[in-house]
This record gives structure tokens, sequence and C-alpha cells, in this order.
């Protein structure tokens, strides 16, 4: 089933990579091509790619937030700036972090070191570039992935859970 693309909130307009704020209606005629391309390539990876690639695919597409553990415990909450197509030889990803982390190696919980935002838009207001802060990571260092939803966990994960009842 194809997707719509869904209504994006402030924060993915300003921090999602370019091609996924930018709809075609906005573009030249080469850059529609590629779009046509790209929708091409993502009917592809749906009905051949593995879960982890349509994930990568799906976000890329919609501008959504996935979340990433990798073998490392270190997890990355962000945008994907590249995704891998069905070549064999793909092996990495590219993902714009908007928060970042390990997780616990007693509890697995999700410890936050890093937040982006305040840093990106600070770099935006002196008219700077966020790109260096891309990270590539490889696809078998994923332990788990997942869409994630910046506003669910804010309200109830990302405070300090009391072991109190």
């Amino acid at each position: 089933p194809s997707r719509t693309l869904p209504a994006q909130s402030e924060g993915q307009r300003r921090y999602a990579p370019t091609g996924v704020r930018d709809g075609p209606e906005c573009c030249s005629a080469s850059a529609r091509n590629a779009v046509r391309l790209r929708r091409n390539t993502h009917s592809e990876i749906r009905l051949h790619g593995n879960g982890l690639t349509r994930l990568l695919h799906d976000a890329a597409t919609f501008g959504t937030l996935i979340l990433v553990t990798l073998s490392s415990r270190k997890w990355y909450v962000g945008y994907v700036a590249e995704a891998v197509n069905l070549e064999p030889k793909e092996s990495c990803f590219r993902l714009l972090p908007v928060i970042s982390g390990y997780r616990d190696k007693d509890d697995l919980r999700l410890n936050r070191q890093v937040y982006y935002r305040p840093v990106y838009e600070a770099i935006r207001a002196k008219n700077g570039s966020i790109e260096s802060f891309i990270v590539t990571l490889g696809l078998k260092d994923v332990q788990d992935a997942r869409e994630f939803d910046e506003g669910i966990y804010e309200d109830h994960f990302s405070k300090p859970q009391s072991d109190t009842i």
C-alpha cells in the first residue's frame, strides 16, 4: 500500500534534509524526473527490500524521524539523509541526528547525551550548514530501528522514572 505524505511538523520542515522539505511542485523538470525515479526506486524497495531498507526509505521519503540502536549500544534519533538502495554492495546509510545517547548495559534504557536542535538553530541563525553533523552508519551495526515520535518521547519517556510507588 502506498503512503501519502503526512503533514510535517515545524521541526520536520526545519531539520529534514532538503529533498524531504521541498515537494516536486517547486522543482525544475530535472528535479521532478529525479522524484519520479525515486518513486520507482521506492516501489522496488517496497517489493524487494528487507524491513530495515523499507524503514530507511520510508523515513527518507516521508521525512519521519527514526530511532536506531547500534551494536555498541549507542543510539540516534534523526532524519535519514541518505538511504540504501537494493544494490548488494550498499552497506551504509546517513542520518542527521536530532538526539543521541547510549543504552544502559543492565536494563537497556535510553540515556540521552546530546540534543542537537539548539545547536542546529544557533548554526542556522548564522547562516551556517548543519551537514557536518550527518553521521554514516553501517547496516551491519544496526540492532534495532523504528519510527520515532519525539512528542511522545518527550511527554512520557525523557524524564527519569521514579522507583517509588
